[in-house]
């Protein structure tokens, strides 16, 4: 096959039926995001490597794609779209009244076999406690809810409970990473292998052994205080439980679920965190959740895998609105001038209007568009043929 015919590696064409219904799922989230109080917002497509790899960010360098500018500075093709956000905000917002609404829709990219997603998310800033970490939740239901996801669960945990059992266990950073790894996968055969190979104490074994089963209701808060006494733990315990009721009172019991096993790879995340999970999809809807420490402010935020949750309603059997059928206009070369006149006159009606010129084409065409109408003109005038 010719070379130049040839996609990427992970690159992906997008054809017009699907652009369309995913671009009508788009503007669906981004709707209800921009009714909450959201300002729509747009970055860079590149940005500087370090912004991403420091402390702060926390993205693997090996995930990243890169490239360089004239000057030899490393950029990187924007792999998250909070971090350049929070960027926005301390250079353009700085001095804004707090909260700070930030919302977008944007392509994020990674060296993994699918290099490119589109994301709408929203960013709450300067926003801190529970009260910016159940908007944040409520509004990410909302937006699945809005863009006709029947079967799903936003799963909520809080990191400050996985790191109140892990600081007192001695472990170094690249064994505690380990362990994360194996309890964000439910792997208990990975966690039990890696502390009998470190000598790690049975209490702390039995403790990570039961984190990737602590996922349920009211009930895992029982099951996990008996579990943990650290103070950050159960500070972590008592902030989640009261999020957890609040958003039961606000009608959203169905569509949560507690999940204490789930620790986010991103290490910006500081304490509640969330995905949305649908029974048609083993990959996250979205995921977000509290990063007090890349800012000097706290904030909170998600994102919606826009390809992800085109699938998971594909799946479930509705699309994101039905392809509008056209009405045709058909016409010889003395009447293009009418014909483009009842075309203009049917656009501005909000049809969709394709000219045909070739009536010999026409049977293929209305195979191919199944016209909901087609209107013939001549220099007599226009006629409804079909």
């Amino acid at each position: 096959m010719d070379h130049d015919l040839r996609l990427p590696e992970g690159g992906q064409d997008i054809l017009p039926n699907k652009l369309s219904r995913r671009l009508k799922l788009e503007n669906t989230v981004a709707g209800t995001l921009e009714s909450s109080g959201y300002k729509k917002v747009e970055t860079p497509l590149l940005e500087y490597l370090d912004g991403f790899v420091s402390d702060r960010g926390g993205i693997e360098n090996t995930d990243i794609i890169k490239t360089f500018d004239a000057a030899g500075n490393v950029l990187a093709l924007r792999p998250d779209c909070t971090i350049p956000i929070a960027r926005m905000y301390e250079t353009e917002f700085k001095d804004s009244v707090l909260p700070v609404r930030l919302c977008y829709t944007m392509d994020v990219f990674s060296n993994s076999p699918r290099r490119q997603f589109r994301q709408a998310g929203a960013e709450l800033i300067g926003q801190g406690g529970i009260r910016g970490d159940i908007e944040m939740i409520a509004l990410a239901i909302t937006a699945l809810k809005e863009s006709g996801m029947r079967d799903f669960l936003v799963e909520i945990g809080q990191v400050g409970f996985f790191k109140g059992i892990m600081q007192n266990a001695g472990l170094n950073e690249d064994d505690t990473e380990e362990i994360r790894q194996y309890v964000e996968e439910k792997n208990m055969l990975g966690i039990q292998l890696l502390l009998s190979r470190l000598g790690g104490g049975s209490e702390l074994a039995d403790k990570l052994m039961q984190l990737p089963i602590l996922f349920g209701g009211q009930e895992v808060f029982d099951k996990a205080r008996r579990l943990s006494d650290d103070p950050l733990s159960t500070a972590s315990l008592d902030e989640l439980e009261t999020i957890y009721n609040v958003l039961c009172d606000m009608g959203f019991s169905e569509y949560i679920s507690i999940d204490l096993g789930m620790v986010h790879k991103i290490n910006y995340y500081t304490g509640v965190i969330f995905k949305g999970m649908s029974g048609y999809l083993g990959q996250p809807l979205l995921s977000g959740g509290r990063y007090d420490n890349l800012l000097d402010t706290p904030a909170t935020g998600f994102a919606v895998n826009i390809d992800q949750l085109q699938l998971a309603l594909e799946r479930q059997g509705d699309e994101a609105g039905e392809d509008i059928a056209p009405i045709f206009v058909l016409y010889d070369d003395k009447s293009i001038a009418k014909a483009y006149a009842k075309a203009n006159e049917l656009k501005q009606a909000g049809e969709t209007v394709i000219m045909v010129h070739d009536e010999n084409a026409l049977l293929d065409m209305k195979e191919a568009h199944r016209p909901k109408r087609i209107i013939k003109i001549s220099e007599k005038g226009g006629e409804e043929i079909g």
